[in-house]
C-alpha cells in the first residue's frame, strides 16, 4: 500500500455506507464525519492529523467483507406476550432477546429516535429500557464512536448484543478485528437507509402543518384482521396518537418506493441471503400464505433467520416465549427481496432529493400531496370505514386477484 493513502484518497465516497468504522480506528482522530449536499454521513479528514497508518482502510467492511454465512435454519415466530407483540414492529422477537441478554447482567446496543427526533445507536443495561431501542426507524442512525463502547463492555468479559442494519454490523466486526465469544449480533432486512438530514426537514414541515409533536413512530398497529398492515403514528402535544396508513405521508412513501436512499444502498454487498450476523430479523409479508393454520389471522409475523452456532443458542434460550415454526426461506424472500439483491436505483431519486435541497421540503411535500391526493382521500374514508366493511373488501379484492 501507497504510504500516503488512507480512505479519502484511496476509496470512492459514493459506495461508502455510513457504518463509521474507519472513524472509530483512527488512531489520531483524523478523521470526522460529515454529511454529503443530501445529508448523508461520510469521512472527512484533516489531513494534518493523518500518520497514514492505513488502519482506515484495512477495517473497511466495503472494501473487504467479513464472513457471510448462510442461513441455517428459517422460522416464522410471534411473541406468546400480546402486549409485547403490539409494542413490537412484527412478532416481538427482538424484545425477548434483548431481555435475556440483560438479565445476565450484558448489555444491548440499538437504535433510538429520541426526544428531538433524532435516529442514533445507544447502549442500554435495563429492561425498562428496551422500548427506547424496540421497532424500525427509517433513517440512517448516527454509530459515532459507538464501536469503542461496545469493545470495552467486551472486554470486561459483559454480554453484548449488537443490532443494526448489516453494513452497521459488518463495521462492527471489522473494528473489533478479532471474534468475542460474549458478542451476538442481530441484523434487521433493509431496504435502504434515508438521511437523517431529510427526516429533520421533514419534521419540520410536518409541525409546521399539524403542531408541536410529541411523538412519531414509523411502525404503529392497528387491531383488525390482517396484522400485517403497515402504519405509522404520530401524536400532537396534547392530543390523541393519530395513525395512518403510508400512503398517506410523503416521508413514508418515499421511503417505500426506494426514493431517498443513500447511493450505497443501491449496490449494497449485503443485500443477499448470506448474512454477517448470528441472526436476522424481518417482517414475514404473506406468512399466512404458508402457515394459516400455525398462527392467528390478526398475527403479525416475524421471520428470523438463524446464521450460526451463535444463533442456535441464544434462540434457543428464549424459543419457549414465542409461537415458533419452521418454514421455507424462500418463503420469506418471495416477500423479502432485500434478502437476495438490493433494491434497484430509480432515476427518480436525483430528482426527488434535487427537489428537496433546492426548493424545500415544503415543495417536495406539496407535489406528493397533488399526485397522490385520490390515494389519500380513499385511505382517509377507509379510517373511517367499519372493520367488518374492510373484511368484505378485502375478500372481493382478493378473489378479482384469482
Amino acid at each position: 500500500m501507497n504510504n500516503k493513502e488512507n480512505i479519502i484518497t484511496n476509496f470512492k465516497i459514493k459506495d461508502c455506507s455510513g457504518c463509521q468504522a474507519c472513524i472509530n480506528i483512527c488512531p489520531t482522530h483524523a478523521l470526522y464525519s460529515a454529511n454529503d449536499q443530501f445529508g448523508f454521513i461520510e469521512p472527512r479528514i484533516h489531513n494534518e492529523k493523518c500518520i497514514y497508518c492505513g488502519k482506515c482502510l484495512e477495517i473497511c467492511p466495503w472494501r473487504k467483507l467479513p464472513k457471510l454465512n448462510n442461513p441455517i435454519n428459517a422460522y416464522a415466530a410471534v411473541n406468546k406476550n400480546e402486549n409485547i407483540v403490539m409494542n413490537s414492529s412484527s412478532g416481538g422477537i427482538f424484545f425477548s432477546l434483548a431481555a435475556d441478554v440483560l438479565k445476565k447482567d450484558g448489555v444491548v446496543c440499538g437504535v433510538e429516535l429520541n426526544k428531538r427526533f433524532q435516529v442514533c445507536h445507544v447502549i442500554i443495561d435495563s429492561i425498562s429500557d428496551i422500548p427506547r431501542i424496540q421497532k424500525s426507524k427509517y433513517v440512517q442512525s448516527n454509530i459515532g464512536l459507538i464501536y469503542k463502547r461496545v469493545q470495552k463492555y467486551l472486554d470486561e468479559n459483559r454480554i453484548v448484543l449488537f443490532t443494526g442494519t448489516p453494513c452497521q454490523v459488518a463495521g462492527l466486526k471489522k473494528y473489533l478485528v478479532k471474534s468475542y465469544s460474549n458478542l451476538y449480533t442481530m441484523d434487521v432486512v433493509c431496504h435502504g437507509v434515508p438521511s437523517q438530514s431529510l427526516f429533520n426537514d421533514y419534521i419540520d414541515n410536518f409541525q409546521s402543518k399539524y403542531g408541536e409533536l410529541e411523538n412519531y413512530s414509523f411502525r404503529a398497529k392497528k387491531k383488525a384482521k390482517n396484522g400485517m398492515n403497515w402504519f405509522f403514528s404520530y401524536q400532537l402535544h396534547g392530543k390523541r396518537k393519530t395513525v395512518r396508513n403510508w400512503p398517506e405521508d410523503s416521508y413514508n412513501y418515499l421511503y417505500m418506493k426506494g426514493l431517498i436512499y443513500r447511493e450505497s444502498c443501491y449496490n449494497c454487498k449485503f443485500a443477499t441471503i448470506k448474512r454477517v450476523s448470528d441472526l436476522t430479523l424481518c417482517d414475514y409479508w404473506n406468512w399466512n400464505k404458508y402457515h394459516i393454520n400455525d398462527f392467528h389471522i390478526n398475527s403479525s409475523v416475524s421471520g428470523i433467520l438463524v446464521n450460526t452456532n451463535k444463533g442456535i443458542q441464544i434462540l434457543n434460550n428464549i424459543n419457549s416465549s414465542f409461537n415458533i415454526k419452521s418454514t421455507d426461506i424462500e418463503n420469506i424472500i418471495e416477500n423479502n427481496a432485500c434478502l437476495a439483491k438490493p433494491v434497484p436505483y430509480d432515476p427518480k431519486r436525483e430528482n426527488i432529493l434535487g427537489i428537496w435541497k433546492n426548493r424545500g421540503y415544503m415543495e417536495l411535500d406539496k407535489l406528493f400531496n397533488k399526485k397522490m391526493r385520490k390515494t389519500i382521500f380513499k385511505y382517509r374514508i377507509l379510517d373511517y370505514m367499519p372493520e367488518s366493511i374492510k373484511s368484505i373488501l378485502s375478500r372481493i379484492k382478493r378473489i378479482k386477484q384469482k
